[in-house]
């Protein structure tokens, strides 16, 4: 496997962490995945029969990544199977392991990416998984940065780190900052391998040739929508904090059950978990696809993730759902946030992946962390504010986001109680992200209020006057 295992120094992680000084749950989650080249065996095994439990990743058993989970600092605490997908609720959010890919959701002060090059030392040597094929590791801006324990905290020493994992010579790689800088963002980097083919005049054997067909047919449809939440409604929280004489279990059901979760994707297979004395992580699976989500309810940090990659006609076929506009709002009445974030990276159609890799950024809403696009450069659209939705419109975005996820895509399209503050389109060589951020309308009652209170914080004689000006029969 062509990738570089660093040393870690225990010295070196306590140094780069700034004293906790800041009190309050970390949320926002950072989220890891990894696809392989199946090899040989893993196809074989697939084409006899057709379906995937006891290929690739899925022969690892539960030992062994708890064995990983120790280096992030997490535990399984129950997991699921079907024919497709093992998952795993854990101590800090959630891990999916199909045959080709994995992906490792954690939160709190978490170290998942230390945890990376065992991630690959497994693959290769319990699996035989030698090529790495893509990677994805992205999170939203912390909340308690100083909190992190390296080398999480700072964007750019994780995209250092991820560097000296996945080296320029062997990858293409590259790390943004997606949205405002001064305001909500999210961060992204991505890893593809340099194929053979790539050098003008090249002729060996491109390693990564054989399996393009599977790999192709692994990518359909692939796609990811998070939800990420801040700022939730008080009252909306109270549902997922412990009652007194609860156990776990009979605490997760009731808060899948009253808090309006279990309305979302109902004919999914469950796996939650209550937490003590609050907090609530939950992984549906329907067939090869999952959902997810975390909850903090503490006022002082609260925080809610969304995440899922079931496709909108999988998506529609309980709930008539039209778009992800439609799962979004869903989903946000739940929580009724103050702050909303969305991202929808999706896949595109085979033979349309690579068309605009050269193509030069052209959006100022972005920054590229490590100085050098080594993947394929972004074709940034303009940012779309609440007032410019109509001058951009939908025709333009389909123009560029392939036909097939025209349906997924959010067309910025009013959230009813929000505004959109910020909205970018991406064309990442073979796959399409839409970035948008939401904030919740303050009430007109809640104006009148502030207004009504300032009157009355004027000085006495002032607040005489204006009544003795006042017409009769209109009292305070």
């Amino acid at each position: 496997m062509i990738v570089n295992i660093p040393p870690f120094s225990e010295n070196s992680a306590a140094t780069a962490v700034s004293p906790q000084s800041l009190i309050g749950f970390e949320g926002p989650e950072k989220l890891l995945e990894v696809w392989f080249r199946p090899n040989s065996d893993a196809k074989e095994c697939r084409e006899l029969h057709h379906r995937h439990r006891s290929c690739g990743l899925r022969i690892v058993d539960q030992p062994t990544w708890e064995d990983m989970l120790n280096i992030v600092k997490c535990q399984v605490l129950s997991r699921k199977s079907n024919d497709y997908v093992d998952e795993f609720v854990l101590s800090e959010s959630s891990m999916f392991v199909y045959s080709h890919k994995i992906i490792l959701k954690t939160c709190g002060t978490t170290t998942l990416l230390l945890a990376l090059p065992r991630i690959l030392e497994i693959a290769h040597t319990n699996c035989g998984l030698e090529l790495v094929d893509s990677v994805f590791y992205s999170r939203k801006a912390f909340m308690f940065p100083a909190k992190q324990k390296w080398p999480h905290g700072n964007w750019g020493d994780e995209v250092l780190y991820l560097d000296t994992i996945f080296q320029p010579e062997h990858f293409h790689t590259s790390g943004y900052v997606v949205g405002k800088i001064n305001g909500e963002h999210w961060n992204l980097y991505t890893a593809a391998p340099r194929r053979d083919s790539d050098v003008v005049g090249w002729d060996e054997e491109d390693p990564y040739s054989e399996a393009d067909e599977e790999m192709e047919e692994l990518y359909k449809d692939d796609l990811t929508l998070e939800v990420l939440m801040s700022e939730l409604n008080p009252e909306k929280m109270k549902a997922f904090w412990k009652k007194d004489g609860e156990t776990e279990e009979e605490g997760a059901k009731r808060i899948y059950n009253d808090s309006g979760l279990g309305s979302i994707f109902p004919h999914t297979t469950v796996d939650d978990h209550c937490f003590d004395p609050c907090g609530y992580s939950l992984n549906g699976l329907i067939d090869q696809y999952y959902w997810t989500v975390h909850v903090t309810p503490e006022d002082h940090c609260s925080y809610a993730s969304f995440e899922t990659n079931i496709p909108i006609s999988v998506a529609a076929s309980p709930l008539a759902y039209q778009s992800y506009e439609e799962v979004v709002r869903k989903v946000i009445g739940v929580f009724e946030p103050g702050k909303v974030t969305v991202t929808l990276f999706s896949r595109k159609p085979e033979n349309k992946d690579r068309e605009t890799s050269d193509t030069e950024s052209r959006s100022e809403s972005s920054t590229s962390v490590n100085g050098s696009n080594h993947a394929t450069t972004l074709f940034q659209l303009p940012v779309v504010g609440p007032g410019a939705v109509a001058s951009w419109g939908r025709k333009s975005v389909d123009n560029i986001v392939s036909s097939e996820h025209a349906n997924m895509v959010l067309t910025g399209s009013a959230v009813d109680g929000y505004l959109m503050r910020d909205r970018v389109v991406y064309d990442l060589g073979g796959w399409d992200l839409v970035f948008a951020q939401f904030t919740r309308k303050r009430r007109r009652a809640l104006k009148f209020a502030t207004e009504v209170a300032a009157l009355d914080a004027r000085p006495e004689e002032v607040r005489a006057a204006g009544k003795a000006a006042e017409p009769e029969g209109i009292s305070s």
